[in-house]
């Protein structure tokens, strides 16, 4: 989800979304 990527980039880390 991109939505909480933007709400929670600590969660983007864990899926290796993060920029």
């Amino acid at each position: 989800m991109v939505a909480a990527q933007r709400l929670r980039p600590k969660q983007a880390k864990k899926r290796g979304r993060a920029p």
